[in-house]
């Protein structure tokens, strides 16, 4: 499998409304969990690096004020969405528009306990099936946040947006995705969506980098 052919994207456009404060910047192991989640990308051979703001410069406060990862030798780009409101799926829309590569490895900001070998997992699956969607999943179902997409799609993406429908999910009834399924019990999954998550996802993320 060829990593370069891939690019990478963070979803951290969110308006993080029930956290009270950008899940972006929030620190875990001395990080932030946007440097996390990129630093993951490129832990998994990936070198194009998108991060996704959200609103448009001016339209939000997401747009402005998020700093960007410092990582030696690479150019981290951003793109904001066409319009403010329009949730992830405008944001997959964003980041596969800007991708340089065929195939864009999706990451929500706030996944930071998923394992940069699950995304070379994901990767190779998508490789080797050669699905539209390939996505994480867990007996649940799967995560439309943590996947791979590609740019074939984008037709697609943008009709559901003309109609007014704002999840991931109106995607795949085109796009029936691929799944790869983590054991039960595997906490790559979980996010973090309130001050409480965060307590966990930091005690969580500490144990596992001992």
């Amino acid at each position: 499998m060829d990593t370069k052919l891939f690019s990478g994207a963070v979803l951290a456009g969110g308006r993080s409304l029930r956290m009270g404060e950008d899940k972006a910047k929030l620190n875990i192991g001395g990080r932030t969990f946007l440097q996390v989640q990129a630093e993951k990308l490129i832990a998994a051979g990936i070198q194009d690096i998108i991060v996704s703001l959200g609103a448009p410069q001016g339209a939000g406060e997401n747009a402005a004020g998020l700093t960007l990862p410092d990582i030696p030798g690479m150019r981290v780009r951003t793109v904001a969405d066409s319009a403010p409101g329009l949730g992830p799926l405008e944001g997959i829309r964003a980041v596969l528009e800007a991708s340089e590569n065929k195939h864009c490895v999706i990451l929500s900001v706030d996944s930071v306990l998923v394992k940069a070998q699950t995304l070379n997992d994901l990767m190779k699956l998508a490789t080797e099936s050669g699905p539209a969607i390939t996505l994480l999943a867990s007996g649940r179902g799967p995560e439309p946040l943590i996947g791979v997409y590609s740019k074939e799609i984008l037709p697609e993406v943008s009709e559901c947006l003309s109609q007014g429908q704002r999840a991931v999910r109106a995607v795949f009834k085109a796009f029936p995705p691929t799944l790869l399924t983590v054991p039960e019990g595997d906490q790559q999954l979980l996010n973090c969506n309130t001050p409480e998550d965060y307590l966990d996802l930091s005690k969580i993320y500490k144990e596992s980098h001992l």
